[in-house]
């Protein structure tokens, strides 16, 4: 019985720490100034003065905080562990976190120190035990040392997950492994059954028509899903990289948008909008099919 009830204490603990990771030991308050503070969720006291613009949920023990156009990380007592400074960061995983430096991307450890150098123009977050970077128009495998260890084939690699990245190689599609290896290739489709802005066969290329809504004609976001992140350039290829729980913010005045028009087999299109200050490009992908 003894051991039961030691092995329960085990699994609650755990299960409560990893709840922690996930929610924090605060939660994020805004004041009468319209910034945000950190305060106890126990006792209801505020943890410290620091105050924010913005604050993100707790990610894998952490959540970014933003002040004076940069960025940072508090831990789950609230308290700032990475100073603001990056003008852009994403989440923790594997106790690294993808954050950008003089418009080059790096990785930095939990107390701050870069661990993989700010040289990427583009930077996939290291949830594996590798991942993929973009400098000099060349893809690179590199490992949690920081280690680029091997230069990869292909002109657009879309991150690894469980182990397995889609890539784009001389306008052919397939599957990559973290050692780098080609595992599959799609079918080649004839060029008639290929749409100019996908690069892949649709449902509505037949009847020629965009699902309801892609040109904004109800005057809403009904059928769009939204999202923040950024566009950077991979040769002649915008590669899009979306913030996840991040939701855009903004007004009718702030809106400039590039659509798909009338053309045939438009499944999907962008809403690209910005705040006055030019802080976010924010991305809005069509969810009708």
């Amino acid at each position: 019985m003894k051991k039961l009830y030691c092995l329960l204490l085990i699994v609650f603990s755990v299960t409560t720490l990893l709840s922690q990771s996930n929610t924090g030991l605060v939660e994020a308050v805004k004041n009468s100034a319209s910034r945000y503070q950190f305060f106890d969720k126990k006792t209801g006291l505020k943890v410290n003065d620091l105050s924010w613009e913005e604050t993100e949920p707790f990610v894998n023990g952490f959540a970014r905080v933003f002040s004076d156009s940069k960025w940072g990380f508090v831990d789950l007592s609230g308290n700032l562990i990475v100073s603001t400074r990056y003008e852009a960061a994403r989440n923790f995983y594997n106790n690294l976190a993808a954050v950008r430096l003089n418009s080059k991307w790096g990785f930095i450890n939990e107390k701050g120190k870069a661990v993989i150098p700010f040289e990427y123009d583009i930077l996939f977050d290291l949830k594996e035990t590798v991942t993929a970077g973009h400098k000099n128009n060349k893809w690179f495998l590199i490992d949690r040392q920081g280690t680029a260890v091997k230069q990869l084939n292909a002109d657009i690699i879309w991150g690894f997950k469980n182990g397995v990245s889609k890539i784009t190689s001389n306008g052919r599609s397939g599957t990559m492994n973290t050692k780098g290896e080609i595992i599959s290739w799609d079918a080649v489709l004839p060029a008639n059954q290929k749409s100019r802005f996908t690069g892949l066969r649709t449902n509505n290329t037949q009847n020629g028509t965009c699902p309801a809504n892609i040109d904004f004609e109800d005057g809403n976001f009904t059928n769009w899903s939204c999202d923040t992140g950024q566009v950077a350039a991979v040769g002649t290829t915008n590669v899009i990289t979306v913030f996840p729980n991040r939701q855009p913010q903004y007004s009718a005045q702030q809106q400039a948008y590039y659509h798909c028009g009338k053309h045939p087999g438009g499944h999907r299109s962008l809403r690209i909008l910005s705040d006055q200050s030019a802080r976010w490009k924010r991305l809005c992908s069509q969810t009708g099919k």
